[in-house]
């Protein structure tokens, strides 16, 4: 099965499967053109999110696509802030349960203290707040 698009005086309706192409009713205004939907854009999820699509005639064929578009300023930060409290679910308990028995066991703490790993995750946190390595 194939898809069509109904279009009626000029205006795209909707999207309907056939074995066949219905055929056009041109006193009535009623056209069924071949209908393509775009794949996604590639984008950065960090940085775009998909715009609205939209479907558009395009020699004799309904296409229908979107854009990549830029996140908004509050979009960003809602992003960080929802990446930075997941990630203090997945991994800081953990390394707050390593320092905690660190100290109650009386080791002394140094960076070799904690695996190369443990590091990275702190680095890339630090990273989204737009700080340093340390």
């Amino acid at each position: 099965m194939s898809k069509f698009c109904l279009v009626l005086n000029g205006v795209i309706d909707r999207v309907q499967e056939f074995d066949v192409q219905p055929p056009a009713i041109p006193h009535k205004g009623v056209e069924w053109l071949p209908y393509v939907k775009n794949a996604d854009p590639a984008f950065d999820p960090d940085t775009h999110k998909l715009g609205p699509w939209s479907k558009a005639v395009s020699n004799g064929t309904v296409v229908e696509s979107c854009q990549a578009v830029e996140l908004s300023p509050k979009e960003l930060a809602d992003r960080k802030a929802d990446w930075l409290a997941n990630d203090d679910r997945k991994n800081m308990g953990r390394v707050i349960e390593d320092v905690m028995v660190a100290i109650a066991t009386g080791q002394h703490l140094t960076r070799n203290t904690f695996a190369p790993e443990v590091w990275a995750k702190i680095n890339k946190r630090l990273a989204k707040r737009g700080k340093g390595p340390v």
